[in-house]
């Protein structure tokens, strides 16, 4: 899957959109896996700014994103053009359609999620696969997640149970981020310290809205892009994503990353 981005894929700065570590620990982990399988119909539920679509669209896969965040959907469009169909809700010509349904930090965001899977592999042709990724373990819930809206955190069980549900067999499932992510969201979380569900409903904090902004959020990424983004922060970032293949099985990360086929 050879790309003449830079190794970090599209970076949206005058929008105020940077790719975060953690997010370029997952997209890793998720190009890996679609370099193994090979271009098709792609479809990402909750594409945010629609850059993961542009890279694999520059690589023959025939995308379509569905967002519901207005401001997301905005800027998605307006950076990717005609070359890839951005949609606020799904289609009923969706059934058995695509070879590949995407949903990154998606699923816990949503109350019905067992419903959501369903749904979702009813998109997928037979054999198609579900490429999905969680924040893991809900030892790890922090003030971060009442902030970002989410609903829980995924044990490895939670996520074979719900996929069986649907009809679906895993073929991989990955704890990915350890150890650059874990220590992240533990600093990021001491600025939210303190935050609970009554707190954050007072403060205005609404789920539904922390939703729609959790994927495009990223002003504290834009200010630390250009450290990270480039020599000498480059490096260490980059040694941390290959670092973290060699803790992929042993549940240490702080998300969980699956790939399944719809059977």
């Amino acid at each position: 899957m050879a790309n003449a981005m830079a190794w970090h894929g599209p970076a949206y700065l005058d929008d105020g959109w940077a790719p975060a570590p953690r997010y370029l620990m997952r997209r890793s982990r998720i190009l890996h896996h679609l370099r193994r399988l090979g271009p098709g119909r792609a479809l990402e539920i909750g594409s945010a700014s629609g850059a993961l679509l542009s890279e694999l669209a520059e690589d023959g896969f025939d995308c379509t994103g569905l967002e519901t965040s207005a401001q997301a959907l905005a800027l998605a469009q307006r950076k990717n053009g005609d070359a890839i169909a951005f949609f606020e809700k799904p289609s009923d010509e969706w059934r058995e359609r695509y070879d590949y349904c995407m949903a990154f930090e998606v699923l816990e965001h949503i109350e019905e999620d067992a419903a959501a899977i369903v749904e979702w592999a009813n998109w997928l042709r037979p054999g198609g696969k579900l490429i999905l990724s969680v924040p893991a373990h809900p030892r790890l819930w922090n003030a971060r997640d009442v902030w970002a809206g989410h609903i829980k955190r995924y044990r490895r069980s939670d996520l074979e149970y719900v996929c069986a549900s649907a009809g679906l067999r895993i073929d991989a499932l990955e704890c990915y981020g350890f150890p650059l992510a874990n220590i992240l969201e533990f600093l990021i979380a001491r600025k939210y310290r303190g935050i609970t569900k009554d707190d954050a409903v007072k403060d205005g904090y609404d789920a539904n809205n922390q939703t729609a902004q959790s994927g495009v959020e990223r002003s504290l990424d834009v200010k630390l892009f250009p450290i990270y983004g480039r020599l000498p922060g480059s490096l260490v970032l980059r040694s941390m994503i290959f670092l973290q293949k060699l803790f992929l099985r042993f549940g240490l990360g702080n998300g969980y990353f699956v790939v399944a086929t719809k059977l």
